[in-house]
């Protein structure tokens, strides 16, 4: 059986839709952005750009990557997180070990200390892993160091 695969209720709580086609809507989603910011790379520099000569790779090194790599950043950011959003639900609902399993643990016996310490954890993991993007994003793309 193909096609849309029913996820657990932890999924639509983390903001996922609650129909996902084969697991690969996310990829499908950033692949498309990444699409639209290669579509919308300017015309004109492009034209200009060809009419000084280059070759279709110059024009798609210097003005379609460019383009699409804000949208790929953009969505990047977000993707880390819902990664870690994952592995946080996956370990919640079967594992042995991890953040996901102790805020389980805690949450059953009521241990709030031990609760919000682990979401204070992931919130600490997930900002270094938005600032390892936003720090990569800073060196690919000097022209966006002002926003």
């Amino acid at each position: 059986h193909r096609g849309f695969i029913p996820l657990p209720k932890q999924v639509a709580v983390s903001g996922d839709a609650l129909l996902v086609p084969d697991g690969f809507e996310r990829v499908a989603r950033d692949d498309l952005a990444a699409f639209d910011g290669a579509r919308n790379s300017d015309s004109l520099e492009r034209n200009l750009l060809y009419s000084m000569g280059a070759t279709k790779w110059q024009v798609f090194r210097l003005v379609v990557i460019p383009s699409a790599l804000s949208y790929i950043f953009s969505g990047l950011k977000l993707t880390v997180c819902f990664a870690l959003i994952g592995a946080i639900i996956g370990e919640f609902v079967s594992s042995n070990a991890g953040l996901g399993h102790a805020i389980f643990i805690a949450g059953s016996l009521y241990n709030i200390p031990e609760v919000f310490a682990s979401l204070l954890a992931t919130v600490v993991i997930a900002l270094v892993f938005v600032s390892v993007v936003r720090r990569i994003e800073w060196l690919l793309l000097p022209w966006r160091r002002g926003i």
